[in-house]
Parts: structure tokens; sequence; C-alpha cells
């Protein structure tokens, strides 16, 4: 059986696999079809996704099946991973997604894919997983912690202030203030900084996994945390008001 929705690595790849099942060529075939990000931000368009969701529920042109390749599936972002999620979660037989991607998706997109290649991901930036251990370790008090900046760090450079600051108080915004991934996320960086904003949400989402949130709401905040960033509202501000409205969301109870 061909399952519905496949993780490829390349292109060519998908583009392989599609051919093995066909017998033939898919080069300019009506049931071959390639969705490619857009526009200046380079993210898949909403409207072409539902076009696609449409698509897929129509029977194919020539073949008994159709494909769909999703060229750099992990630029969907969190809301076209959506559109594309409820899509796989009602799937029809005569219609198959190949989502191409050497990096990690949404884990509740990519927990409804089966793997065509073997070869292992991206590595995980290490950095950024424990930026967000930290962050989800503060976040209570993360509005307090980025009130009192200055004076913490005023504390740590000096060591001569008088104000009080507790040893945990110190541990934590030491971290906080040595990590450049801060500053990368800020725009100090050389990096594709729309991309590693993408990844913190990704391993917030990952951390919230293990609270009783509920993760589709979870995924609806971070989506409005990376619209903020993109409208200049600097990061931690977008993260002060992600983590006190996650805080108001309700809980599953078990």
């Amino acid at each position: 059986m061909i399952p519905g929705a496949l993780i490829c690595s390349a292109s060519s790849e998908a583009r392989s696999y599609a051919e093995t099942i066909w017998g033939h060529s898919t080069e300019n075939h009506p049931d071959f079809i390639v969705v490619k990000p857009e526009g200046k931000t380079a993210q898949h368009s909403m409207e072409r996704l539902r076009e696609i969701r449409f698509l897929s529920q129509m029977p194919p042109y020539q073949k008994k099946k159709r494909f769909i390749l999703i060229e750099e599936a992990d630029r969907l972002g969190i809301m076209g991973s959506n559109v594309l999620l409820k899509t796989i979660e009602e799937p029809f037989d005569h219609t198959s997604f190949l989502l191409v991607t050497t990096r990690s998706l949404l884990p509740t997109l990519a927990s409804r894919c089966q793997r065509l290649s073997k070869k292992e991901e991206v590595p995980h930036n290490d950095e950024l997983e424990k930026y967000v251990e930290l962050l989800m370790s503060v976040r209570g008090s993360f509005t307090k912690l980025t009130q009192e900046i200055s004076r913490i760090e005023s504390f740590i450079v000096s060591s001569k202030s008088t104000a009080k600051v507790s040893a945990k108080e110190k541990e934590l915004y030491t971290h906080f203030i040595q990590e450049k991934i801060l500053k990368e996320l800020e725009g100090a960086g050389s990096i594709d900084q729309k991309k590693l904003r993408e990844e913190l949400c990704y391993y917030l989402l990952k951390a919230y996994k293990s609270t009783h949130l509920p993760l589709d709401l979870v995924e609806e905040k971070l989506q409005e945390l990376l619209v903020r960033t993109e409208r200049f509202i600097p990061l931690s501000e977008a993260l002060e008001s992600f983590f006190f409205e996650t805080s108001l969301l309700p809980k599953y109870i078990f």
C-alpha cells in the first residue's frame, strides 16, 4: 500500500519514488504536482495550500495515483502545516504527498508521515535547544527577568552591585545573556534569522508536549509569536507575550 504522506530528503528522491510507482517519468505530467515556497518571505502560500487540499480530493487525470510534491516542506510554517495536516488526516487513496526537507517538521505533521529516506536529518541545534530549556524553566518569572536585565547584568559584570540578586537569578541570567543565540535571534547575526526563529518555535512546541496544554492552541500562539517578530517587535517582548498567553490556556485533565 502506498502511504498518504512521505518525507523525502531531496526532490530527486521523491521523483524517483513516484516514477517507480508509475513506471515512467514524472516530467510535465498532470498528476505530478510540484508546490514551492513563494514571494519575498519564501514561505508556502496559504491560498496555494488550500487549492492543493481541494485538488487532492479530485480524481487524477490519467493515473490511479496522483503525487503532490511539497518543496522545502519546513517552510510551511505552523498555519500551513495545519492546513496540510487536515488533508493528510483525511486522506484519499488516489493522492499521496511527498514532503521534501532535510530539516525538522512540526511534530504533529511529521507524526502523520512515513520517512522514505533513512538519512538522518540535519543535526539539531543543541545551543538553541538548551536556550529553550532555559526559557521553559523561567517562563513563570520571565517578565521579572526581562524587567531586571540592567540590574542583574550590572551585578554580573561588575560584581560590585549592592542590589540583592539571588544565586538562582545570577545563574539563570548569566546563561541568558551569554547565549549568543539571543543576539542572533534579535538580528545581530548573519544567519537566516527567520529560519532560526522557526526552529525556536519547533523546540518550544516540543517542550510543551510534556505539559497538559492543548498543542493546537500552543501552535497558534507560536504562529502569533512569529508574526510579532516579523513586525520588528523585540523577541524578548514576543516571548513574554507568548508565555503569558499560554499560561491562560485551558489544561487537559487526565
